[in-house]
């Protein structure tokens, strides 16, 4: 049986200078001559299990220079203090691997603290994370909910959600750490308290942060569906919550932008059905209507879907006005410009009219002129459109009803 392998300590300016051959009676020569074959040794492990995320992690730790200077941004305690510990770790990593051992027997080997709050343990988790790399391209299962079942806990979890964040910041570790965050936040929600703060300061877009919630993971639904997932509208309202946050900070991120993001990640059904569900919670309901309106503006063929929600509902003409395309038509010209608008008014006034005729007329005609000649739309440039409308034979005698209601007096005076 081969003898316990012991690390040889080497200081940090030795290790990280490139130039090996200078002839400097001050430098460990024997030191360094051991410790660089391992280290392409070990290099040529990591690589192995894992091109994209391991390019310099442990092969060169001059590539880890950049961490000796990383804080914590709640304790103010520098993360990597000490790279000579790191060498100490990524070797004794190199004899671990050599053995095949399992990640769990490699946590005890490497001493890491239940607490994750010591000084060295970032460099160590940095060392494991290669290890489970190494055993993952071997064959072995070991899955990212497996390191969170394993290593997190009610204790360290603010801690290990610190420093997946800062690891982050090697844009080779960014999928893996990613894939950790999202099944922290899974088992622990609560951690999203400590790590959302560090996405804002970090300037993490709201398309970033998507991938990094706990929904990511969850299977979209469709309308299908009896009922709208609670689970989902809860997952969703948090990635809302730094949206409204990070717009606070920045001052970017438009409604289309959101919508675009949600569209993509969940599909257009659902969502339909989460803006549409959020606006009961009142943090939400202004906010949910101009999200809506954005949704129909880009993405037009939901609007019969969400105008049978709507029917459903009862939403009321007035509300729907709001979150249709007809909301951001203004001043309206000639020629192409009434065409462009009659494709807006027809939605609406599609809507109005299954509305009234479902609902025994409570929605006066009067209140649809009032809705058509709503900001700057002048009385000509609404009439214009409705004449485009009426030539089509199916809407001839529901635009002439509209006519003949804005010709009224009151009308006439105020337009």
């Amino acid at each position: 049986m081969p003898a316990p392998f012991k690390p040889v300590l080497v200081r940090p300016d030795n290790f990280l200078d490139d130039d090996f051959d200078r002839n400097d009676e001050e430098r460990v020569r024997p030191p360094l001559t051991s410790l660089q074959p391992r280290l392409q040794h070990l290099s040529r492990y990591v690589h192995a299990a894992n091109e994209n995320w391991s390019l310099q992690l442990l092969s060169r730790l001059k590539d880890l220079s950049k961490y000796v200077h990383t804080t914590d941004s709640t304790s103010g305690r520098q993360l990597f203090p000490r790279l000579e510990n790191l060498s100490k770790y990524v070797l004794a990593a190199d004899s671990t691997l050599s053995r095949q051992l399992h990640p769990q027997d490699i946590i005890k080997n490497l001493g890491l603290s239940a607490s994750l709050d010591k000084e060295q343990d970032g460099e160590r988790l940095l060392v494991w994370f290669a290890c489970v790399m190494v055993y993952r391209r071997r064959g072995n299962h070991y899955g990212d909910k497996d390191i969170i079942d394993n290593l997190a806990t009610d204790a360290n979890k603010g801690n290990f959600a610190r420093l997946l964040h800062h690891f982050r910041g090697h844009p080779a570790m960014i999928s893996f750490t990613d894939n950790l965050q999202r099944e922290l936040a899974t088992k622990y929600p609560d951690t999203l308290d400590t790590i959302i703060h560090l996405w804002l300061d970090s300037g993490l877009k709201p398309d970033e942060v998507f991938p990094l919630l706990p929904i990511a993971a969850i299977a979209p639904f469709t309308l299908n569906d009896k009922t709208i997932h609670l689970t989902i509208i809860e997952n969703l309202s948090i990635w809302m919550h730094y949206v409204g946050e990070f717009r606070a900070r920045y001052g970017v991120y438009s409604d289309k932008d959101v919508v675009m993001v949600l569209v993509k990640n969940r599909g257009e059904d659902e969502t339909m059905a989460f803006l549409h569900g959020i606006r009961g919670i009142v943090y939400f309901k202004v906010y949910s209507t101009s999200l809506m309106e954005a949704l129909v503006s880009t993405y037009p063929r939901t609007i019969p879907k969400i105008v049978t929600i709507w029917l459903k509902s009862n939403i009321s003409p007035f509300e729907v006005y709001k979150m249709m395309p007809i909301a951001a038509v203004k001043e309206i010209g000639f020629g192409s410009d009434i065409i462009a608008a009659a494709i807006a008014f027809k939605w609406f006034l599609g809507y109005v009219r299954i509305f009234r005729a479902t609902r025994n007329n409570e929605f006066s005609i009067h209140s649809v002129v009032g809705l058509l000649l709503k900001g700057s739309r002048t009385k000509l440039g609404v009439t214009n459109v409705l004449k485009q409308i009426g030539k089509d034979k199916k809407w001839k005698g529901f635009i002439k009803e509209v006519l003949e209601a804005m010709e009224d007096s009151r009308w006439y005076n105020k337009h």
